[in-house]
């Protein structure tokens, strides 16, 4: 079984943004609704989790995989790219380039042909 880590490792690399210590009252989640109603939801993709414990009503608690939102004082936004997209991206990156290496190739082909032909037709004009 994966660890929380490894199972969410690429959001660690590609992580877009933070919002941290947003109160968690009204206006805060608020603030969070407002975020996850206008988020790209085609590129992006929003987690949210709580920060900070509240000691005052969970003196002695302990959550293995992270506190519920409601037991926390406050929240901290993610917002993330979707791994597609970024894998996509990256494919037509690679793509695009060797796409150009090979015109660059193609080019340099081209241009050592035509100073070889001048090359041989000048040894022949000297003979």
């Amino acid at each position: 079984m994966k660890t929380n880590l490894e199972k969410h490792k690429h959001y660690q690399k590609k992580s877009r943004y933070q919002f941290c210590e947003i109160p968690n009252n009204e206006e805060g989640q608020q603030l969070v609704k407002l975020m996850k109603k206008y988020l790209n939801k085609h590129r992006y993709k929003i987690r949210v989790k709580g920060q900070y414990l509240d000691k005052e009503k969970h003196p002695d608690t302990y959550w293995s995989k992270g506190a519920p939102i409601d037991s926390c004082t406050h929240i901290r936004v993610y917002i993330d790219e979707k791994p597609e997209i970024a894998n996509r991206q990256w494919h037509e990156q690679v793509i695009y380039g060797l796409r150009h290496a090979r015109v660059l190739i193609d080019t340099r082909l081209t241009q050592f042909e035509t100073l070889l032909e001048e090359q041989e037709n000048a040894s022949m004009g000297n003979k």
